[in-house]
């Protein structure tokens, strides 16, 4: 019976401290990443701050290059292709 609970101690202590360190390792990682994974953190900057001007573009043209402005910084491909549907033309019934 000792044992039972003794395990039982050791579970849910185990759960406790788990529960209470995720949060802190979430802090120290993101502060690791911003520190030493420069790129990436930029990247998901310029990502954010790009998906900011989307909810005011109104401009197919402008947002084709802030597109490819914005993928060209983030990620330096050597080549990026974007491909659009052909505008829609509107057709009168007859």
């Amino acid at each position: 019976m000792f044992r039972f609970h003794n395990s039982v101690a050791v579970a849910a202590s185990t759960l406790v401290a788990a529960a209470l360190f995720n949060p802190v390792r979430h802090r120290v990682q993101h502060a690791v990443d911003r520190r030493f994974n420069r790129a990436r953190y930029d990247a998901d900057q310029m990502v954010t701050a790009f998906a900011a001007q989307l909810q005011d573009a109104i401009d197919l043209g402008a947002v084709h290059s802030d597109l490819l402005s914005t993928v060209g910084q983030a990620l330096e491909p050597a080549h990026v292709t974007v491909w659009t549907a052909p505008a829609a033309t509107a057709s009168r019934p007859a």
